[in-house]
């Protein structure tokens, strides 16, 4: 892929987007309650999937988390593979409400 992937927080509609350029090519759908993010759903556009876009976005929202010192609570299996790949990123869970740990292909 030769365009850089930029991530943005848009906490009005309440996603994390990935850009290539000027196109919105991915958002991760969250709910934000007090110091804690809730992730619900990944969507990469189909003609992106395979090109690093999720990869890009997740690791993207889960470092905005970490500098702004909030915690994760999890829904989203391909954010919970990404960080069965990535274990330094488990920090982030809330440990009172973790979400779901387990991918089962639903996300």
């Amino acid at each position: 892929m030769d365009a850089e992937i930029t991530v943005r927080n848009d906490p009005e509609s309440g996603r994390y987007v990935a850009a290539l350029g000027d196109h919105d090519v991915g958002v991760i759908i969250y709910e934000r309650r007090g110091d804690r993010a809730i992730f619900r759903h990944t969507i990469i556009e189909p003609e992106f999937q395979g090109e690093g876009v999720g990869t890009a976005l997740v690791r993207g929202a889960l470092d905005d988390l970490a500098a702004n010192g909030l915690s994760l609570t999890n829904y989203c299996s391909f954010v919970t593979e990404f960080m069965a790949d990535n274990p330094g990123y488990a920090r982030l869970l809330d440990p009172a409400r973790p979400g779901r740990l387990q991918a089962d292909g639903v996300g």
